[in-house]
């Protein structure tokens, strides 16, 4: 245990050497409800597929089949709509991902006045395939290879970006580490930007079989540190009720969600309180395991 944290330490202070200004910033956005409602660092939890976004290795389940959908609304004009599959196979598991969203009408004014020039829009999409095993039961492993593509306007670019993870599993505790978002710069209109690479690593802790508390650090190469702390209560396997407090970010401060399972089908809410003047985020989601 003790070389794993040296190797998360080292990624994390690597990060803080080089800041810089990312695009695909898409990448970022939170892609389900329950991960929104944990603080958006969810890389030591695992087990269902509403989990995506933080560690690739957590993408694994008991049931053979999940499907899961969102919608998201971020800073009161982006707009973002995903599609999620799971398919496991004893110990391994595979996940694919559609995530499709932006802005439809953005004003273009050439000088301050009342009505604008021209309207545009700009379109984010990602497409994903995550393979991830459970070699064993107290650990995982995964790696996702994206596509991107994003237009604004008449300019559009696109890449590969790549994310990996592993998850250690032990009775009353988990630890997850997961590097995202790697990959090379990507030329838009006549400059280059960087992928926005970040660092996650998280540890939970299960003082009841019904009660998580999780401890996470996000380490975006490009900014400041996040911590965040979250809780997740569930009563008797039907209603679980989700917060999350975050440290270090500007952007986000607290945020708070629920889920609700019925049968084969499951349904979360997830809202975050922006502090910036941006707005806010929040994510409706429907879950399907058979």
């Amino acid at each position: 245990m003790r070389w794993i944290l040296t190797v998360v330490l080292i990624f994390l202070g690597a990060g803080a050497l080089f800041a810089y200004e990312p695009g695909f910033l898409f990448l970022t956005v939170p892609g389900t409800a329950h991960s929104l409602s944990l603080g958006e660092n969810t890389a030591s939890l695992g087990g269902r597929l509403a989990l995506f976004g933080s560690n690739p290795a957590s993408l694994f389940s008991d049931k053979k089949f999940e499907a899961s959908c969102s919608y998201i609304s971020r800073f009161g004009e982006l707009r973002y709509s995903s599609l999620l599959l799971l398919y496991n196979r004893n110990w391994f598991h595979i996940t694919g991902a559609f995530f499709i969203g932006g802005i439809s009408e953005i004003e273009a004014r050439r000088s301050p006045s009342d009505r604008p020039d021209y309207l545009f829009s700009s379109r984010d999409i990602e497409y994903s395939l995550t393979v991830s095993a459970s070699p064993w039961r107290f650990f995982s492993v995964g790696a996702t290879v994206k596509g991107i593509y994003e237009k604004l306007s008449i300019y559009d670019a696109g890449g590969t970006a790549f994310d990996i993870g592993f998850l250690l599993r032990h009775r009353w505790v988990s630890f997850g580490v997961a590097v995202q978002n790697y990959g090379r710069s990507s030329r838009f209109e006549k400059y280059y930007f960087e992928l926005p690479l970040t660092y996650k690593a998280a540890v939970s802790v299960y003082p009841r079989d019904n009660l998580c508390l999780l401890f996470g650090f996000a380490k975006p190469d490009y900014a400041s540190g996040v911590e965040n702390v979250a809780v997740e209560y569930t009563y008797k396997h039907i209603l679980s009720l989700r917060g999350a407090y975050s440290v270090g970010s500007d952007a986000q401060k607290f945020a708070f969600g629920f889920g609700v399972i019925l049968g084969m089908f499951s349904f979360d809410y997830g809202y975050a309180y922006s502090a910036s003047a941006l707005g806010d985020t929040y994510t409706l989601g429907v879950n399907l395991a058979l």
